[in-house]
């Protein structure tokens, strides 16, 4: 993962994991930014970072009940996590953290 997708995946770590450490505002934003992707997406982005009202599911339960294998499942994350960390939408939320 580049430097861009990580930041983008240790925020929505911290989303997560520390959840009263970011603020209402950047959440708000960050829920649209996800909302950026297609639908089939956002749910598995959203249930593998455990955000957006999703409970935190394992790359290898999502990869079951997908059909597809988890090296599969963690190569469309990852894709998906590189879309939205080169969009403007996430450059301005990131200056805001």
């Amino acid at each position: 993962m580049d430097t861009l997708s990580q930041d983008l995946s240790n925020f929505l770590m911290r989303m997560h994991l520390q959840p009263s450490s970011v603020n209402e505002r950047i959440e708000h934003f960050m829920k649209h930014l996800i909302y950026l992707l297609p639908d089939e997406y956002v749910r598995l982005v959203s249930a593998f970072y455990g955000i957006n009202d999703c409970q935190l599911t394992s790359v290898a339960m999502l990869a079951e009940k997908n059909g597809c294998t988890v090296l599969e499942l963690q190569q469309r994350i990852e894709h998906d996590i590189r879309r939205l960390a080169v969009t403007p939408e996430w450059q301005m939320i990131k200056q805001l953290i």
